[in-house]
């Protein structure tokens, strides 16, 4: 009962390809897309191409791309891959690598001047965060440690501060860039 359909219209609903888990109003099936090599894994070595999704248009501009990549040699019961994220940048026609995730979870972020990692807070407010960072382990605490931005009361100006926790307590800020370069340590206030 998995279908594939063809639509027009502005929204999701309408999206020219809609793939189903399952056409009956019955069933609860995820829908999926698979994508797969035409060989066995014990044939397939490192850094060859998985699947592809390419973003284009009808005078073959490429603009971007998702990549699957075996990321080491693959075999019956091991299958190392890794996802790559492509993009062409303005006024260019080559697609670059811009993000990398390894077979062992690792983000990479490529790019030949410097790699920026841009968290942008979608509001007018002056105060709140701006945007966090937050390390843990998934089988015990998600949130072990973190580092937060947070509006120092003006739309241009925040602070960035960084908390930890012991073992059995919640995070507690250990330390604070304030906007004017001022550092707080636990309470204590060092000039910059």
């Amino acid at each position: 009962n998995d279908s594939v359909t063809n639509s027009t219209g502005t929204n999701t609903q309408y999206a020219h390809l809609t793939v189903r888990g399952n056409a009956t109003a019955t069933s609860s099936r995820a829908a999926f897309i698979n994508f797969a090599r035409s060989e066995a894994s014990a044939n397939i070595a490192a850094n060859e191409g998985i699947g592809e999704i390419w973003f284009g248009d009808q005078q073959a501009g490429e603009y971007g791309a998702i990549k699957c990549q075996a990321d080491a040699a693959a075999a019956v019961g091991d299958y190392p891959g890794r996802l790559t994220f492509w993009t062409t940048a303005d006024g260019g026609t080559t697609m670059y690598e811009r993000l990398r995730i390894r077979q062992n979870g690792q983000i990479v972020f490529n790019k030949s001047d410097g790699a920026y990692l841009e968290l942008t807070r979608t509001s007018t407010s002056t105060s709140g965060i701006c945007g966090k960072i937050t390390f843990g382990n998934t089988d015990w605490d998600s949130s072990m440690a973190s580092i937060q931005s947070y509006q120092d009361g003006a739309n241009d100006s925040a602070n960035l501060r960084f908390y930890t926790q012991t073992t059995g307590a919640a995070e507690v800020e250990r330390l604070r860039i304030t906007s004017t370069g001022d550092i707080n340590v636990h309470n204590t206030t060092a000039a910059s």
